[in-house]
């Protein structure tokens, strides 16, 4: 026969798993719903920068104006590149 313990033991191990695993769950979407966020607002302010330092030349084309652009896209490592 089962004692009263050892029932009461083995259901609240079940239940705190589940409870911790339910928790894992959360903070896994959670994380990734703060990451998405973090690279997107990343991705605008870099997207502004670069706009905003575009300028037209003499013959037409669109080039970059380097006095206007952030020092933070001369930093070798930075993780700010772009491409034009």
């Amino acid at each position: 026969m089962y004692s009263l313990k050892k029932i009461l033991t083995r259901n609240l191990i079940i239940n705190m798993i589940l409870v911790m695993l339910g928790l894992l769950v959360i903070l896994y979407f959670s994380m990734q719903q703060v990451l998405t966020n973090y690279i997107t607002t990343r991705l605008q302010h870099d997207t502004e920068s670069l706009v905003s330092a575009l300028e037209r030349s003499q013959d037409g084309r669109w080039q970059l104006n380097p006095v206007q652009m952030s020092a933070v896209y001369d930093q070798v490592r930075s993780g700010h590149y772009y491409l034009v």
